[in-house]
Protein backbone atom coordinates (compact mmCIF):
# COMPACT_ATOMS: atom_id res chain seq x y z
CA UNK A 1 0.00 0.00 0.00
CA UNK A 2 1.60 3.22 -1.17
CA UNK A 3 -0.85 5.66 0.45
CA UNK A 4 0.18 4.89 4.07
CA UNK A 5 3.86 5.10 3.14
CA UNK A 6 3.32 8.47 1.47
CA UNK A 7 1.30 9.74 4.45
CA UNK A 8 4.04 8.64 6.84
CA UNK A 9 6.70 10.32 4.70
CA UNK A 10 4.78 13.58 4.66
CA UNK A 11 3.97 13.45 8.38
CA UNK A 12 7.54 12.68 9.36
CA UNK A 13 9.00 15.43 7.20
CA UNK A 14 6.59 17.93 8.74
CA UNK A 15 7.03 16.96 12.41
CA UNK A 16 10.73 16.13 12.24
CA UNK A 17 10.23 12.70 13.74
CA UNK A 18 13.01 10.69 15.28
CA UNK A 19 14.40 7.93 13.12
CA UNK A 20 12.71 4.69 14.24
CA UNK A 21 16.07 2.98 13.71
CA UNK A 22 17.47 4.85 16.73
CA UNK A 23 15.31 3.97 19.74
CA UNK A 24 15.14 6.46 22.59
CA UNK A 25 14.75 6.07 26.35
CA UNK A 26 11.12 4.91 26.07
CA UNK A 27 10.10 2.98 22.97
CA UNK A 28 7.12 1.25 21.44
CA UNK A 29 8.12 -2.38 21.91
CA UNK A 30 5.11 -4.50 20.94
CA UNK A 31 1.41 -4.26 20.11
CA UNK A 32 -1.52 -6.63 19.65
CA UNK A 33 -4.40 -5.34 17.51
CA UNK A 34 -6.71 -8.37 17.88
CA UNK A 35 -6.26 -9.66 21.42
CA UNK A 36 -8.33 -12.67 22.43
CA UNK A 37 -6.20 -14.35 25.08
CA UNK A 38 -2.63 -13.04 24.61
CA UNK A 39 -3.01 -10.62 27.57
CA UNK A 40 -5.70 -9.99 30.18
CA UNK A 41 -6.18 -6.42 31.37
CA UNK A 42 -5.97 -5.90 35.16
CA UNK A 43 -9.49 -4.42 34.98
CA UNK A 44 -10.69 -7.54 33.18
CA UNK A 45 -11.33 -8.32 29.56
CA UNK A 46 -8.98 -8.74 26.63
CA UNK A 47 -8.57 -5.36 24.91
CA UNK A 48 -6.04 -4.56 22.20
CA UNK A 49 -2.77 -3.48 23.80
CA UNK A 50 0.50 -1.62 23.33
CA UNK A 51 3.70 -2.33 25.24
CA UNK A 52 6.23 0.38 26.03
CA UNK A 53 9.77 -0.43 27.13
CA UNK A 54 12.05 1.78 29.25
CA UNK A 55 15.59 1.25 27.97
CA UNK A 56 17.17 3.11 30.91
CA UNK A 57 18.06 2.37 34.53
CA UNK A 58 15.79 5.16 35.83
CA UNK A 59 12.04 5.66 36.24
CA UNK A 60 10.71 8.07 33.60
CA UNK A 61 7.63 10.26 34.03
CA UNK A 62 5.15 9.85 31.18
CA UNK A 63 2.93 12.71 32.40
CA UNK A 64 1.55 14.47 29.32
CA UNK A 65 2.95 11.84 26.92
CA UNK A 66 0.60 10.16 24.43
CA UNK A 67 0.17 7.45 21.84
CA UNK A 68 -1.73 8.58 18.78
CA UNK A 69 -2.54 7.87 15.16
CA UNK A 70 -1.57 10.36 12.42
CA UNK A 71 -4.96 12.07 12.05
CA UNK A 72 -5.86 12.20 15.75
CA UNK A 73 -5.14 14.82 18.37
CA UNK A 74 -3.02 13.34 21.16
CA UNK A 75 -4.80 12.73 24.48
CA UNK A 76 -2.17 13.30 27.20
CA UNK A 77 -1.62 10.74 29.93
CA UNK A 78 -2.26 11.78 33.57
CA UNK A 79 0.31 13.38 35.89
CA UNK A 80 1.01 10.13 37.75
CA UNK A 81 1.87 8.15 34.59
CA UNK A 82 5.37 6.67 34.69
CA UNK A 83 7.43 3.70 33.55
CA UNK A 84 9.96 2.04 35.83
CA UNK A 85 13.59 1.35 34.99
CA UNK A 86 13.84 -1.48 32.45
CA UNK A 87 10.05 -1.99 32.67
CA UNK A 88 7.77 -3.51 30.04
CA UNK A 89 4.55 -1.52 30.48
CA UNK A 90 1.40 -2.80 28.76
CA UNK A 91 -1.43 -0.32 28.13
CA UNK A 92 -4.98 -1.31 27.18
CA UNK A 93 -6.07 0.08 23.80
CA UNK A 94 -9.82 0.44 23.50
CA UNK A 95 -12.20 3.15 22.34
CA UNK A 96 -13.75 4.99 25.27
CA UNK A 97 -11.16 4.17 27.93
CA UNK A 98 -9.88 7.00 30.13
CA UNK A 99 -6.67 7.46 32.11
CA UNK A 100 -3.26 5.92 31.48
CA UNK A 101 -4.37 3.98 28.38
CA UNK A 102 -4.51 4.11 24.59
CA UNK A 103 -8.03 5.57 24.04
CA UNK A 104 -8.76 3.89 20.69
CA UNK A 105 -8.78 0.45 19.07
CA UNK A 106 -5.86 -0.66 16.93
CA UNK A 107 -6.41 -1.67 13.30
CA UNK A 108 -5.69 -5.27 12.31
CA UNK A 109 -5.36 -4.52 8.59
CA UNK A 110 -2.87 -1.66 8.68
CA UNK A 111 -1.90 0.88 11.27
CA UNK A 112 0.42 3.67 12.27
CA UNK A 113 1.19 4.64 15.85
CA UNK A 114 3.35 7.42 17.30
CA UNK A 115 4.66 7.93 20.84
CA UNK A 116 5.06 11.63 21.71
CA UNK A 117 6.47 13.26 24.84
CA UNK A 118 4.76 15.96 26.93
CA UNK A 119 6.02 18.66 24.56
CA UNK A 120 4.41 16.84 21.62
CA UNK A 121 7.79 15.80 20.22
CA UNK A 122 7.79 12.39 18.50
CA UNK A 123 9.81 9.80 20.42
CA UNK A 124 9.07 6.63 18.45
CA UNK A 125 6.68 5.30 15.81
CA UNK A 126 5.80 2.17 13.89
CA UNK A 127 3.55 0.93 11.09
CA UNK A 128 2.11 -2.53 10.52
CA UNK A 129 -0.09 -4.57 8.18
CA UNK A 130 -2.38 -7.59 8.59
CA UNK A 131 -2.20 -8.78 12.19
CA UNK A 132 -4.12 -11.96 12.97
CA UNK A 133 -5.84 -12.72 16.28
CA UNK A 134 -3.37 -13.04 19.17
CA UNK A 135 -0.37 -12.08 17.02
CA UNK A 136 1.91 -9.19 17.89
CA UNK A 137 3.81 -6.61 15.90
CA UNK A 138 6.97 -6.51 18.00
CA UNK A 139 10.59 -5.52 17.98
CA UNK A 140 12.98 -8.42 17.59
CA UNK A 141 14.64 -8.18 21.00
CA UNK A 142 13.68 -5.38 23.39
CA UNK A 143 14.27 -1.99 21.73
CA UNK A 144 15.65 -3.82 18.68
CA UNK A 145 15.82 -2.11 15.32
CA UNK A 146 13.81 -4.76 13.45
CA UNK A 147 10.05 -5.36 13.81
CA UNK A 148 8.29 -8.67 13.04
CA UNK A 149 4.91 -10.37 13.27
CA UNK A 150 5.41 -12.79 16.18
CA UNK A 151 3.92 -14.57 19.18
CA UNK A 152 3.03 -11.97 21.85
CA UNK A 153 5.22 -11.62 24.93
CA UNK A 154 3.31 -8.93 26.88
CA UNK A 155 5.12 -7.74 30.02
CA UNK A 156 8.15 -9.89 29.15
CA UNK A 157 11.31 -9.53 27.08
CA UNK A 158 10.80 -9.87 23.33
CA UNK A 159 12.45 -12.88 21.68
Amino acid sequence: MRAPALLISVCLSVVGCVDPATPGAVVLNELCADNNDAWDAPEGGSPDWVELYNTTEATISLAGWSLHEPDDDPIPWPDDAEIGAGEHLVLAAELGLDGFVVPFNLSTSEGWLMLSNAEGEPQDWTTWEDLAEDRAWARVGDAGLTWANQTPSAEEANP
